[in-house]
């Protein structure tokens, strides 16, 4: 019986120390509703206001708008020339 435990414990300290590691933080930098939305107005969309998608913000331009795709691509390509992330 001790040995099996000693394997158990083994197990279970070599799962946690390669696990340890791994999960820190998120190292990704998410655009902030502020970043977003002055992105969108370099784009030519002044009064945007960003969608909440879980803990992060995305730039969805409705489709009513006309040029919807090609200024929604402008606002992630400007929020990526920032170094930041935003959900699509």
């Amino acid at each position: 019986m001790g040995l099996q435990r000693a394997i158990i414990a083994g197990c279970v300290v070599l799962f946690a120390s390669a696990t340890s590691g791994c999960f820190v933080g998120d190292e990704n930098r998410w655009a902030s509703p502020r970043q977003i939305a002055d992105a969108a107005a370099r784009c030519g969309l002044p009064a945007f206001k960003p969608t909440k998608v879980g803990d992060a913000w995305a730039a969805y331009v409705d489709r009513s708008v006309p040029g919807h795709e090609a200024k929604e691509d402008c606002i992630y390509a400007d929020v990526e020339r920032q170094g930041l992330l935003a959900t699509r």
